[in-house]
């Protein structure tokens, strides 16, 4: 199904911002990015061979279908890392107490270093450290980021709050971009609840 973006309903009803898609050449006052990519790489290569994904361990859901997520006006770094549930969770934790800003190039550059959970369990403790520079709380973060790894390898979960330094944020990411659960989970984040908020005004023409 391919999607005019330019149809989309994307009235914020919370900050009363009207958010046009990167399709629409009309001007408005919307939350300006510079780290965001879309319709994305990793979104393109998934939409065309969807058979990289449904073969996952981390899909299983009781729902029918592969939950592919919608790319949003609000470019949320989710949307790039919804095959990853690893990757996504991880920069969840990176974005605890700590502004998109400054948290999304770390992001990036961590999980090119790292991309794997094994690789982190094999990091150097410095590295790892240096890698949180700035982001404050940064022994915290590591020893988050070590200790979720680990559960994340070693146990069985159903749901990332299983896991250790998983809260609420972490597990609404999962829920809303990595299975198909977004019309039960109910977000306290001001950002994943805009882009269920999108989802609903959405879902006839985006197909979901």
């Amino acid at each position: 199904m391919e999607i005019n973006h330019d149809k989309l309903n994307c009235i914020d009803k919370t900050s009363k911002t009207k958010c046009l898609s990167p399709h629409s050449k009309k001007k408005v006052n919307v939350r300006k990015t510079t780290y965001c990519r879309r319709p994305g790489l990793v979104y393109k290569n998934l939409i065309k061979n969807q058979n990289t994904i449904q073969t996952s361990q981390y899909f299983e859901s009781t729902y029918d279908g592969q939950w592919i997520p919608p790319r949003s006006p609000y470019a949320l770094i989710q949307e790039d890392l919804f095959h990853n549930p690893w990757q996504l969770l991880i920069a969840t934790i990176f974005l605890t107490k700590v502004t998109a800003k400054l948290a999304i190039p770390k992001i990036h550059e961590f999980l090119l270093k790292w991309p794997t959970p094994e690789d982190v369990m094999n990091a150097d403790p410095q590295d790892l450290l240096f890698s949180v520079k700035n982001l404050g709380l940064e022994n915290t973060r590591v020893k988050t980021i070590k200790q979720f790894t680990a559960d994340f390898l070693s146990k069985k979960w159903k749901y990332p709050i299983e896991l250790y330094g998983i809260g609420k944020y972490g597990n609404d990411s999962y829920r809303l971009f990595c299975v198909n659960e977004w019309r039960i989970v109910q977000p306290d984040d001001i950002l994943l609840s805009k882009y269920k908020n999108w989802l609903t005004l959405n879902e006839k023409q985006l197909g979901i």
